[in-house]
């Protein structure tokens, strides 16, 4: 087919017009506007969807939430913030409450002469007679090994171990003062204000 002749490929005055239109019907190549000589992209070009980079949001910032400022320390009494922004206040009142434990009296009125030696502890732990103190390790190492002398030592032994497990929040490898062993021995552990000193120790922890 010469030039004069592709502008009229469809025209039905070409020879062959009827089997050309029935071979190239509906063929999206061949249907392209020919009147300008121009064709249509690739096809596979023109379904390309072009993305937008989506913009950048700006990070929000909350507003600054005022507080009232917390209350200046006080060793008898632990400030906790709610989320509500109200101030929870534990003291050693709120502590006696919980515990039950002896919070009123003065654990100086119950001290010992530096001389005072535990029986308990030449009996079950000669190695610490110098230094005159238990490790809590050692206490509760000892406890679980058993086989005492005889059942009193065996009550003796189990107050030890629940002051100094349950009662007390202390680390292992604080030692336990001479002093707790001489109150369980001669029973005046059960009026000794056990709640302040574990209040104590809990602030400080």
């Amino acid at each position: 087919m010469d030039d004069a002749n592709t502008n009229r490929i469809y025209d039905y005055e070409d020879t062959g017009w009827e089997e050309n239109r029935s071979k190239s019907l509906h063929d999206p190549l061949l249907m392209a506007n020919v009147k300008d000589g121009k064709k249509k992209n690739d096809f596979a070009s023109s379904s390309k969807t072009v993305r937008k980079t989506p913009k950048k949001k700006g990070r929000k910032f909350a507003p600054p939430i005022s507080r009232p400022p917390l209350p200046e320390d006080n060793p008898n009494e632990l400030h906790v913030r709610h989320a509500n922004g109200n101030m929870l206040r534990f003291g050693i009142k709120e502590f006696a409450m919980i515990t039950g434990l002896k919070c009123i009296g003065d654990p100086n009125d119950f001290q010992y002469p530096n001389t005072s030696k535990s029986n308990f502890i030449q009996k079950y732990f000669p190695d610490l007679v110098k230094s005159n103190s238990v490790s809590k390790a050692r206490l509760v190492n000892r406890f679980l090994q058993g086989n005492w002398d005889n059942d009193q030592d065996v009550f003796h032994m189990g107050i030890l171990y629940f002051l100094n497990t349950f009662v007390l929040s202390q680390l292992p490898e604080s030692p336990i003062h001479v002093n707790d062993f001489l109150m369980v021995e001669d029973g005046t552990y059960e009026h000794f204000p056990w709640g302040q000193h574990a209040f104590s120790r809990l602030m400080m922890s």
